[in-house]
């Protein structure tokens, strides 16, 4: 086929071919119209070759396909008579039912209406004898469970356009309101009286009712608003002065005499209003106690509560919700009152003890009323249940105090602190007697607060911060620098000062022991300890730099008897006692002047017992050092040493220590005392050496009655005696001590090779009196 025949077939054949279209798109193109009418008719005479061509190709089939035509036809025909036969039979069918449908219709109508009639007249019947039998019954329960029955009957709707019913409907309401009024003032008085069954006998009239629920937290409300009118009443300033001003006017004496101030009147009446509030309020829990225990009851004998019907799902427990519904009550009366009078804010934050007992006898009041014993028998709550309220109980109370004891602790705190801060106003150490008033005080703000063990504690923590405040004052009159530590002179106004202060902190920890560590919260022993050891550590910061100024002057008196001469022999045919040493009697002068001058500032020697005994202690091991070290030491110096020895206890003494209590230095002391005159073989042996008496000052001693060529540990690193004084304080460490001691014999042993001498027989014994005391130590 041509091409451009198949093109116009195709354009012909399309399901969008519109002539009109397709004649202007030709006339537009300027195409001739012979020659595209010549084409059109080739592409018809093409189609219709196509056409024939096809019908001669499948003519048999054709012809197949029109023979059962004409039988379909012919079926159609012969169903459509059957259909329309059919329809004539149904038709007459449907004739010969109507009528009797018809019949059968209104006779369901009529039995129907019958039936409705008879219901309403039963209805009728059955509510005009339950509306008799209200009029005869007395007992309120029955009374109940009859307009139950009336309101049933009335729920159908049936008699909603009779005039008997209508008639009746308000005298039916009346007997309601009755029944409830009456319902509701048994339920009152019965929980008044604490009567249980009788208040089980209102809840079933009003579960009969159907007002259960209602009736319940009716109850709850309208008790609140009682509290809530008592204590707007109470609190009011508006109202505590109209009462005031009525009592004048009629001349009441008592409560509202004259002689006080208004102010004074009025809160004085305020706390008397409160204390009655508080009676309202727990007769208010009573009744809701009871109320509690009577939905605890089972209802008519059923192993099901009030409780249950008022709430299947949830537990219910009435002193909780009314506990939560009277703090919210209590706070926002009071943050109103506080707001419009000052008055009445100033007695609650100042008598915030007298607050805190109102609240406490009410949560305490509540506590006792849900006791474990007591809740544990309604069976609708558990343990779990009780102690969570209790925690609620105190939680709720907290928030509520909390605005009224913030105050009140900040007016304690400033209470307290004023004392402290008068007494230390000018610069000169306060006086015993404004201890006293400063006691006074702290035993005043402890009274009020003893009896309750939370708001106890807060006051304690406050008396604690008093406490290291007086603390801190002291601290700032000690005196710390030159002037304190000078022993050259007589005692200047710093050391007065000091000495003052001391006495001023011994004063003050026995008044606080005596008076106040009894009364502290026991969560505030740890913080008053503190205080005491800081007291005791700022005692010893006034004496601390003297009796360290002693020590020195002591040790530098000790180092003259390097100086005296310890080295002659036993004079023979001789009976003398021997002498002490000068530097002896310098100390025994030393320690006598300073224990009059300077240390009788501070008062009684006993005070000063913990820090003299250092000082003691510190004197002894100086001179059992610089004894030791005395070289040369012959026989005739040990028997003066010896006297000095009995001369430095005799020297202490003015310190006023019992030389027992001095400890292991005056043991030492003692023990290197009856080591003097022994023998080297003797003196290696003796027990006591590392138990009593340190190696290094055995190791000393023996250096010292040596030959010179056994040079002491301070000659072989060629330092002063004072400097190995020094060394020995900076190195308590005892294997230290020796190391350095063994360093010095170490030295000899190879000088002594060098020269090709042979050692000294003392070496031997303290080389191995070292190993001893390095393995033991």
């Amino acid at each position: 086929m041509d091409k451009e025949l198949e093109g116009i077939l195709e354009e012909i054949s399309g399901n969008d071919f519109d002539v009109k279209d397709y004649t202007s798109y030709i006339l537009e193109k300027g195409i001739s119209s012979s020659y595209q009418l010549s084409r059109l008719t080739s592409a018809l005479s093409l189609v219709e070759s196509a056409i024939s061509n096809e019908v001669f190709s499948k003519h048999d089939a054709l012809i197949l396909d029109a023979s059962r035509i004409e039988g379909l036809e012919e079926r159609l025909e012969m169903l459509t008579q059957s259909s329309k036969k059919l329809l004539d039979e149904i038709s007459a069918i449907r004739n010969r039912l109507q009528e009797p449908y018809n019949v059968l219709k209104t006779q369901v109508v009529t039995v129907a209406r019958l039936q409705v009639t008879c219901d309403t007249l039963r209805d009728l019947s059955w509510y005009l004898e339950l509306l008799l039998q209200l009029e005869n019954e007395t007992n309120l329960i029955r009374q109940a469970e009859i307009l139950a029955e009336v309101d049933s009957v009335c729920s159908k709707k049936t008699l909603d356009d009779l005039n008997a019913y209508t008639d009746t409907c308000q005298s039916v309401a009346a007997w309601h309101s009755k029944t409830e009024e009456e319902a509701i003032q048994r339920l009152e008085t019965a929980l008044k009286d604490g009567a249980v069954n009788k208040g089980v006998e209102s809840l079933q009239v009003f579960d009969s009712l159907g007002l259960l629920s209602s009736s319940v937290y009716g109850f709850l409300d309208r008790t609140c608003n009682l509290v809530q009118n008592r204590i707007r009443s109470a609190v009011s300033g508006e109202h505590l002065s109209s009462v005031l001003a009525e009592d004048r006017k009629k001349g009441y004496p008592g409560r509202t005499s004259t002689v006080l101030s208004s102010t004074r009147a009025l809160r004085s009446l305020l706390w008397e209003e409160l204390e009655e509030t508080a009676n309202t309020i727990c007769s208010c829990f009573d009744q809701v106690s009871c109320l509690d225990r009577v939905i605890g009851q089972t209802y008519l004998g059923s192993n099901v509560t009030f409780a249950t019907r008022m709430s299947p799902k949830e537990k219910i427990y009435l002193l909780k919700i009314f506990w939560s519904k009277i703090i919210d009550v209590i706070r926002r009366e009071l943050k109103q009152s506080c707001s419009e009078s000052g008055v009445v804010k100033q007695s609650l934050e100042e008598d915030f003890p007298r607050f805190l007992k109102f609240v406490e006898r009410i949560s305490k009041h509540v506590q006792d009323i849900q006791g474990v014993g007591k809740l544990e028998a309604d069976i609708f709550l558990t343990r779990d249940d009780v102690n969570e309220s209790f925690f609620e109980i105190e939680q709720s109370v907290r928030s509520l105090l909390a605005p009224f004891q913030n105050a009140y602790l900040s007016q304690s705190l400033s209470r307290l602190f004023d004392p402290v801060n008068s007494m230390f106003q000018v610069e000169k150490v306060p006086l015993v007697d404004e201890i006293d008033t400063l006691i006074a005080v702290i035993l005043s703000e402890m009274k009020v607060s003893e009896k309750n063990g939370s708001f106890h504690l807060l006051v304690s923590k406050n008396i604690i911060k008093c406490l290291k405040l007086f603390n801190v004052k002291c601290e700032t009159l000690i005196v710390s620098d030159s002037n304190a530590s000078q022993v050259t002179a007589i005692p200047n106004a710093v050391q007065k000062s000091n000495g003052l202060v001391f006495a001023l902190l011994i004063y003050f920890r026995e008044s606080v022991k005596k008076h106040i560590e009894s009364h502290l919260s026991e969560e505030c022993r740890e913080d008053f300890n503190s205080i005491l050891e800081t007291s005791s550590n700022l005692m010893r910061a006034t004496v601390q730099l003297l009796l360290d100024s002693i020590s020195d002057s002591v040790e530098a008196i000790l180092l003259t008897m390097h100086q005296e001469d310890f080295s002659a022999p036993v004079r023979q045919n001789t009976r003398s006692t021997p002498q002490c040493s000068l530097y002896l009697r310098e100390l025994q002068g030393f320690i006598l002047r300073v224990s009059k001058d300077y240390l009788g500032l501070y008062g009684n020697k006993e005070n000063l017992q913990p820090m003299v005994i250092k000082t003691a202690n510190r004197c002894f091991d100086l001179f059992l050092r610089h004894t030791s070290l005395v070289r040369p030491l012959g026989e005739g110096g040990k028997l003066r040493m010896a006297a000095d020895f009995a001369q430095m206890e005799l020297a202490l003494a003015p310190l006023g220590l019992r030389l027992s209590e001095s400890g292991q230095s005056y043991k030492a002391v003692k023990a290197f005392k009856s080591m003097l005159f022994n023998t080297l073989e003797d003196l290696v042996q003796s027990p006591l050496i590392g138990e009593v008496v340190p190696y290094s000052v055995v190791l000393h001693f023996i250096f010292a009655q040596s030959p010179p060529v056994l040079k002491s540990p301070h000659q072989t690193a060629n330092w002063s005696i004072t400097k190995y004084s020094q060394w020995l304080d900076e190195h308590q460490n005892e294997k230290d001590r020796l190391l350095l001691v063994r360093g010095a014999l170490d030295a000899y042993a190879h000088g002594a090779k060098a020269k090709n001498v042979k050692l000294l027989g003392e070496f031997e014994i303290m080389l191995q009196l070292v190993e001893k005391g390095l393995n033991t130590l």
